[in-house]
């Protein structure tokens, strides 16, 4: 590409609000986890919460 052309991001601009509401993501009343691994070992559970 040109390097002098103006910049856009590509990252992924999401979904609309209302398919995430149609879809249970919002206001849901589920369980989520989030996994978290591969980190240093000095990093402590204090640091991550």
């Amino acid at each position: 590409g040109d390097v002098n052309s103006a910049w856009k991001h590509d990252m992924f601009d999401g979904v609309k609000k209302a398919a995430l509401v149609s879809r249970g993501a919002i206001g849901g009343s589920g369980t989520t986890k989030l996994l978290v691994s591969n980190l240093d070992f000095g990093v402590s559970d204090s640091d991550i919460q």
